[in-house]
């Protein structure tokens, strides 16, 4: 069974990928790919947060 990180991780890597793709036919200032950059962000934020507790609750 995967982990958070893992499924996380995997969102990321799509999400990446989606927004590589629409820049190269929409270019990189299209809104589209501004908007999937912002969830990049987002889920970006969300894997460093649950990384840090995991770190942190293996240190206690």
């Amino acid at each position: 069974m995967a982990s958070k990180v893992d499924i996380l991780v995997e969102k990321i890597e799509k999400l990446r990928e989606d927004m590589h793709s629409l820049a190269g036919r929409k270019g990189i200032t299209s809104p589209e790919v501004l908007t999937i950059s912002q969830q990049i962000d987002v889920e970006l934020n969300h894997y460093y947060r649950l990384t840090r507790e995991k770190a942190y609750c293996s240190k206690q």
